[in-house]
């Protein structure tokens, strides 16, 4: 059954894959901004939204980012805001296509994205798994992943035309209700956040990869 999907409304896109065994992800989001014509069908206009990140060179340059090791790359696309609708999944790749090895597990490039505005919910950092072997040298990322990582990151801020209207790639923040800490401090509630994204830094050291809540990040 079709379902309309009003201006504003957020799309996630998971992307997952597995590395030695164990699942490595990022979640991104857009925001969908109504032009001249309305989404009348969710499920077609996510579609669409791949459709629009493949000619954009956003999957490959993905894939260029992550060692050959990770394996079984899927994305999940799914209408989350206002209205959470199912996801559609599909295989984005059978592994990575960076040119470097890597044997670890744990290490990983951190890429940050950032909107004008300079609160807590104005940055998100992605950490790109599959870093490692010639990647990796004493903790710095060499210069050729450094290279994937800005171009991936140039296409992702890019707005697909879609519909008349356009998907923008934004923070995505969830809303929060108020709350008092262990401390005895109020903190007032917080309203959905959907920043543009407008900036990036691909960071020149490794990080750890750590366990993490599904679900969070930009």
């Amino acid at each position: 059954m079709a379902y309309p999907i009003a201006s504003n409304s957020v799309v996630q896109v998971t992307t997952r894959g597995l590395l030695f065994n164990q699942t490595v992800m990022n979640v991104w989001h857009w925001r969908w901004e109504q032009g001249t014509t309305p989404i009348t069908d969710g499920a077609n206009a996510l579609e669409d939204l791949q459709a629009a990140l493949e000619a954009s060179g956003w999957r490959d340059s993905y894939q260029a980012m992550l060692a050959p090791q990770v394996i079984n790359i899927y994305w999940d696309f799914q209408w989350i805001h206002p209205t959470r609708y199912v996801k559609r999944t599909n295989v984005l790749g059978p592994s990575g296509t960076a040119p470097d090895a890597t044997t670890v597990t744990n290490l990983a490039a951190a890429l940050e994205f950032r909107s004008d505005i300079a609160t807590r919910r104005g940055s998100g950092t992605k950490h790109i798994a599959g870093i490692g072997g010639l990647t990796s040298a004493a903790g710095q990322i060499s210069a050729p992943q450094l290279g994937a990582m800005d171009d991936f990151s140039v296409i992702h801020m890019l707005v697909p035309g879609v519909h008349g209207g356009f998907f923008r790639p934004i923070i995505f923040g969830r809303a929060r209700p108020a709350y008092v800490d262990k401390h005895g401090n109020t903190h007032p509630a917080l309203p959905v956040s959907t920043l543009p994204i407008t900036s990036f830094n691909a960071q020149p050291t490794t990080r750890v990869m750590r366990r993490r809540t599904v679900g969070v990040g930009i």
